[in-house]
């Protein structure tokens, strides 16, 4: 049964609800039992799709599985995790006694910045960031780090900034930068010595706040005072594309900006203020707005101009444009590069104090605080009607909204959530093409559509919420239901399967592990499973859901239990040779999996066949190996598997172009479909080799009748570590060509665990702690694959060809480009030959007519005949001739599998009989 809306919620509720809108698809939080977290909360995503979350704590904090004490009065935690919420790392930064993280910043090769302040007035401390520990005799000073993709650190630099007792405002460090070579950072400055930083000298005396650029390297280059006497509230900053500085903010005072003017504000009230430096550091033009957002501005870039929000109340004047309001109402403008106003807009008609913001390559996204004494209110064209937003029971006194626009501003869809605080409980935000990340504090409760979060009435708690662009949600689970009691309990495991939503004829198909969200629009949408297991019949067959408007609504509980019927055996067997270079080792991947509803218990043989080949080592230790022949042992439960990393060797003596042909195959007499009980490889000995390529196979060209059978094309991409120390994460991007069809997607299997997601015609496999050695550290253990079938669509015609290229990114770095596997359908050449890289063939094929030849470079024994469904029909003994007719006539028209057994191994061939 499914409901419209049941959730389990993240954290500590659980409660099931009927009905309402949202676009909240998870929340959690990274406080544990006997911790607080959530002071001061920054939240960035990088190029891979992965989401990176700081937060303060005090107390011990478990992340992962792994306890995390805080080293002092209070620590900041940095996880990452990827677009699955899966944790890919996580890392405490303390110093004995105060550390604040104020910024996070990602750059173009993922690497991830870090600043903000550490120290105490009366003792020295030292910040862990080794192997780069910044160590500080009493008093504070702002830091910056830069770790790689995996976590590790990989500089650090400091600036004095305080001897006494320090500005506790987190807000007053940001960080920004263009993604490649300069990075900004800002900080307070109070009660030091001046000092050198760069090409300029930093003394307080000048002003008590200021920016700096470092590069990438860790170098400072120059630091800039805001002089004056003034108090601040917070900073934003913003790096245009052309590396002019955009920074915002509140003051109170003065406010010198060199060549740019003096600020001064008219009442005791902060104003905002908006100014731009040049890539000098040089201020060029700033001003103040009649305005005082109190809690928070934000600068985001929009190619060399400037998007600012902020809030006003009463009137606010920006260029040619007035904003009238009678509380505190947010306002979004934009500024040209010369200090010009492009256009402004307000959003909201009562009460919705600005609070943060963020961007995509299309989209803005921005939140703030309004107020449960309205219904609704109006963002500028869009009515955001809170009810139908929040399910009544989590309507608590602070409700926020978060609201989504192109980039000139105007209103797509929005969203409310409630807290029970309205202080800046909502500090940071960050997107990527899909989704958006809130975080920030809930003390005491956060509810995020049906997901809350609760934290123990003493301590705070941080957030990570997570929203959709997708207006409407599908979600439920994809389980083999081993005991069929159609309840996911001990034992039952995740079932990896396509799952395809219809509406009106046109279909969507997605790989689901488990769980699963799909975001649809309006409309009536049948869910069904695309290509259910073997031997398991699955419950329901379907379910419908509709969705009438855009209302961002959840329709959940749609699982399938996958139900194994009883006594079914098969095992499905796969091969893949690496590298085979004259006087290298290679790698070969012998995986054998237990498809089947019966455990299964046996041997599996694999052999290399060519005469300067031998097999050295197998990880898992083999029961014997052979020269070039491995025995492996398999003992296996249902949806079971056991991979092999076989190392062989290629003599110096190996002539090139020669053939090597691999096979694996665990023979079982009671096996269903025998024909996949065996894998075999034809290739050739090369002089050079990639060990980031892909390949496809068939290799070379596929005639018209491929097409039309249905065939599959398989996809090998395989991938090494050659850097110098270990890969933690890999990740690799396919774009799949238009002329396959990415519904018939199957992955057949992998040298680690890993997770498949499409992102429309792309398929990522990322190997989530894969912990991939180098290749200098061990060499064998350095290599890793994936293979998976498609095939191509009916649509192809003669001539066409199917390119698809693979990028590998190791911890997220620069992407390892492959070579591009190239499949041209053209028609055969007609003549019977068997290709230089096969060993058998079958001629003609189709057949149309009473007889088939098979014929083989090596004497035959005997050949089998499978039809489609895997039953053996007829065995012929060959008596070691080189070619033997095979009748036709009395097989009816489809598809057949030969196995052709001859001196050195066992191939198939596949028969068309029209």
């Amino acid at each position: 049964m499914k409901r419209k809306i049941t959730i389990s919620i993240i954290a500590i509720l659980f409660f099931a609800i009927n009905s309402f809108s949202q676009n909240f698809i998870n929340a959690y939080t990274n406080r544990t039992a006997g911790s607080t977290s959530g002071s001061i909360d920054r939240i960035v995503t990088d190029n891979m799709k992965n989401v990176i979350n700081a937060t303060m704590f005090s107390g011990t904090i478990v992340v992962g599985g792994v306890s995390y004490p805080s080293n002092g009065v209070l620590s900041a935690m940095i996880i990452k995790r990827d677009d699955n919420d899966s944790i890919l790392w996580s890392k405490s930064l303390g110093c004995g006694k105060v550390v604040i993280l104020g910024g996070l910043y990602t750059d173009n090769q993922n690497n991830i910045y870090a600043t903000g302040y550490f120290g105490d007035s009366l003792i020295a401390t030292n910040l862990d960031c080794a192997p780069f520990p910044i160590s500080n005799s009493s008093g504070y000073k702002s830091f910056i780090i830069k770790y790689s993709p995996n976590g590790t650190v990989l500089w650090s630099n400091s600036i004095n900034i305080e001897t006494g007792n320090a500005n506790s405002n987190g807000d007053l460090f940001r960080i920004t930068g263009n993604g490649t070579n300069r990075i900004v950072v800002s900080s307070f400055l109070y009660h030091v010595a001046p000092q050198t930083i760069g090409t300029s000298v930093l003394d307080p005396a000048d002003g008590n706040l200021f920016f700096a650029e470092i590069d990438n390297n860790g170098i400072w280059q120059y630091a800039t005072v805001f002089g004056g006497t003034s108090m601040h509230l917070s900073l934003s900053l913003a790096m245009a594309a052309n590396n002019d500085l955009f920074i915002s903010g509140e003051f109170k005072g003065n406010l010198n900006l060199g060549a740019a003017g003096i600020l001064s504000t008219l009442t005791s009230s902060p104003q905002d203020f908006v100014c731009k430096a040049n890539p000098a550091g040089s201020f060029v033009w700033g001003m103040m707005l009649e305005s005082s957002s109190w809690w928070r501005t934000e600068v985001l870039a929009k190619n060399n101009n400037v998007l600012l929000f902020g809030c006003f109340g009463g009137s606010l004047t920006l260029g040619g444009t007035t904003l009238t309001s009678g509380t505190y109402t947010t306002y979004l403008t934009e500024i040209d590069n010369s200090g010009s106003f492009l256009w402004a807009k307000k959003y909201g008609n009562y009460e919705t104090q600005f609070y943060t913001a963020t961007r995509n390559n299309n989209h803005l996204f921005f939140t703030g605080l309004t107020s449960s004494s309205f219904s609704s209110n109006q963002f500028d064209t869009l009515n955001l009607t809170y009810a139908t937003s929040l399910p009544a029971a989590n309507t608590y006194s602070a409700i926020c909204y978060i609201l989504e626009t192109d980039l000139n501003g105007n209103p797509l869809k929005g969203a409310c959530y409630s807290l029970n605080f309205p202080t800046l409980n909502t500090e940071s935000m960050a997107c990527t093409d899909s989704k958006t990340y809130l975080t920030g504090n809930a003390l005491g409760i956060a509810a995020f559509g049906g997901y809350v979060i609760t934290s123990v009435p003493i301590n705070s708690s941080n957030y990570v919420a997570v929203f959709t662009d997708s207006a409407n949600i599908v979600s439920g689970q994809t389980y083999y239901d081993f005991n069929s009691n159609n309840i996911f309990d001990a034992g039952d495991v995740n079932c990896n399967t396509k799952l395809t939503l219809t509406k009106s004829g046109n279909a969507i198909t997605t790989i689901v592990n488990g769980p699963y969200q799909v975001g649809v629009g309006t409309g009536t949408y049948t869910s069904t499973i695309a290509d259910a297991p073997l031997y398991y019949n699955y419950s329901p067959s379907s379910y419908t859901s509709a969705f009438s408007t855009l209302t961002n609504q959840i329709d959940s509980l749609n699982d399938f239990a996958f139900q194994p019927i009883t006594g079914q055996n098969d095992l499905v067997v796969d091969l893949v040779l690496g590298s085979l270079r004259p006087g290298f080792s290679g790698n070969a991947y012998a995986t054998v999996t237990n498809v089947g509803t019966t455990a299964k218990s046996g041997s599996m043989n694999v052999t290399i066949n060519h005469p300067d080949i031998t097999i050295a080592t197998s990880t898992p230790a083999a029961t014997s190996i052979v020269g070039n022949v491995a025995t492996l042992s398999y003992n296996l439960n249902p949806t079971q598997h056991i991979t092999y990393l076989l190392e062989y060797d290629v003599s110096v003596t190996a002539i090139l172009s020669s053939l090597v042909i691999g096979s694996a195959s665990a023979p079982d007499g009671t096996d269903l479909t025998p024909i996949n009980n065996f894998d075999t490889i034809h290739t050739v000995i090369t002089g050079s080799y990639d060990p980031n390529s892909k390949e496809v196979y068939p290799r070379g060209n596929i005639a018209p009748q491929f097409i039309t059978d249905g065939s599959a094309l398989e996809y090998t991409i395989h991938f090494q570590n050659t850097g110098n120390d270990t890969a933690f994460t890999v990740v690799l991007t396919d774009t799949i060509s238009n002329k396959l069809n990415l519904s018939t997607f199957q992955l057949v299997s992998s040298s680690h665990p890993v997770i498949v997601n499409f992102y429309e015609n792309e398929v990522w496999f990322r190997f989530n702690n894969i912990n991939l050695v180098d290749s200098t550290t061990n060499e064998p253990f350095s290599h890793g694959f994936v293979k998976y079938k498609i095939t191509p669509k009916n649509n192809c015609a003669l001539g066409d060809e199917i390119k698809n290229t693979a990028y590998i990114f190791f911890d997220f770095n620069t992407a390892i480009i492959t070579n591009t596997a190239i499949t041209l359908i053209a028609n055969p050449s007609g003549v019977d030959e068997i290709d230089r890289n096969k060993n058998s063939s079958v001629f003609p094929n189709p057949v149309n007519g009473k007889f088939t030849t098979v014929k083989s470079k090596n004497p035959i024994s005997s050949i089998e005949i499978y039809d489609a469904y895997g039953r053996k029909l007829q065995t012929i003994n060959a008596n070691k001739a080189f070619e033997i007719k095979v009748a036709t006539d009395k097989l009816s028209s489809g598809v057949y599998f030969v196995k052709i057994y001859s001196g050195d191994g066992v191939y198939s061939e596949k028969v068309v009989v029209e």
